[in-house]
């Protein structure tokens, strides 16, 4: 069973995003985002390379459905607001932004946007 997430990030009001099919959950997507990619540059490669399969410590080895499986018709989405990008929540079952340097997320226990910390994540 999948733990679908939307990944994106803020930038200029609108929110550029990708699907994330399994591990969407703060305890593993939240975790290796707050982890492992922070800095702007790799928030926008992630997002670059479009939907995926499942997120991972780096880009090359995450599992995206155009570059490793050869699918069309899934590159990255675009939102024209935040309030546009919250509306997928009916969609998936979380929804991360990355802005300014932080990770927000939304969905399971998280009713409102909530920042990406050790805490949210239960990282060690």
């Amino acid at each position: 069973m999948a733990t679908r997430s939307y990944i994106g990030r803020l930038k200029n009001e609108t929110v550029k995003y990708i699907y994330c099919h399994f591990d969407g959950y703060p305890r593993h997507n939240g975790k290796l985002l707050l982890q492992n990619y922070t800095d702007p540059a790799d928030v926008d490669e992630l997002i670059e390379l479009g939907d995926m399969s499942g997120l991972n410590e780096n880009i090359e080895m995450c599992s995206y459905y155009g570059r490793d499986r050869k699918e069309k018709g899934c590159g990255y989405r675009t939102a024209q607001s935040l309030s546009e990008f919250e509306k997928l929540l009916d969609h998936v079952d979380y929804l991360y932004y990355f802005s300014e340097g932080n990770w927000y997320v939304m969905g399971g226990e998280y009713k409102s946007w909530a920042m990406v910390t050790p805490r949210v994540c239960c990282c060690d």
